[in-house]
């Protein structure tokens, strides 16, 4: 019996040895994404999470022992894997996974990062060829490719700048963000790119130009808003003088006439008349 023990020792030693001498495997996702863990566990193992045991599977019945991974951990009864879904930032950390098979076990360094950003192209001002800017909206790894030639990278950007001078406009060209889990990218066509820019301007100076016809087009109608304005103003003003001016005339007229009038009234016409 102590023989037999000494010889099941001796085999977990022995397979701890040659796990130990292949050494952690790392492997990275993507927020949201899954990972599966490629050493299988077909009868009886374990899924241990910073050395704690999260999942097993014993006589090929699966059990999540935390509640928090619960439809989170899955186990394939025919290829053995254990995958984990909807990855987040916090589920970066060392995997081990545990087979009591006799395969011994394998230990994963698990990293999660954010989706790489996508790349946006645009044409830039520039009197040497085409001057092509590739941008995202977080730092990432950028790359610019004319057919599989990398032309200009760097690690850590916010954008990165390509000239395309026009006997290269057929070529294909493209740019790449990436991070350490996927990469993402924009075919470019040179060719429409920069020879539809090349009428228009640059995109920026477009922008520019658009901007200012809405200002010039507002301070045009305000200007002609304001002298609608003054112009009635000043004709109201003569309208309201020439009304004036007419009923002066009419009183003067009115008191001008042969009537016969009492001493009082006459004092009142003379007064009238003074004033016409």
């Amino acid at each position: 019996m102590f023989a037999l023990m000494d010889g099941w020792i001796w085999v977990s030693v022995l397979g701890m040895i040659l796990s130990a001498a292949e050494g952690e495997k790392k492997m990275t996702g993507v927020v949201g994404g899954n990972i599966t863990l490629p050493h299988p566990v077909k009868n009886k193992g374990f899924l241990i999470y910073n050395s704690a045991n999260i999942a097993s599977v014993k006589n090929r019945i699966f059990e999540i022992l935390e509640k928090i991974y619960t439809d989170k951990i899955s186990w394939d009864d025919k290829t053995g894997f254990f995958t984990i879904d909807n990855l987040q930032k916090n589920d970066s950390g060392n995997y081990t996974v545990d087979c009591k098979d006799g395969n011994g076990f394998h230990d994963y360094r698990v990293t999660v990062y954010d989706a790489a950003p996508p790349p946006a192209v645009r044409r830039l001002n520039s009197s040497d060829g085409c001057l092509l800017e590739c941008r995202v909206e977080e730092k990432t790894e950028l790359s610019w490719y004319k057919d599989e030639q990398i032309l200009n990278q760097s690690s850590s950007g916010l954008s990165l700048l390509l000239t395309v001078q026009e006997q290269d406009f057929s070529s294909s060209y493209r740019c790449v963000a990436a991070n350490p889990a996927e990469s993402k990218t924009l075919p470019v066509d040179a060719e429409t790119s920069c020879r539809e820019e090349n009428k228009a301007g640059s995109l920026e100076g477009t922008n520019s130009g658009h901007h200012w016809v809405i200002v010039v087009s507002i301070v045009s109608v305000l200007i002609v808003i304001l002298a609608s304005w003054m112009i009635k103003r000043k004709f109201l003003g003569q309208q309201r003088n020439n009304q004036t001016n007419t009923k002066q005339e009419k009183n003067c007229l009115h008191s001008s006439e042969p009537d016969e009038v009492s001493g009082l009234e006459r004092g009142d016409l003379e007064t009238q008349q003074t004033l016409c």
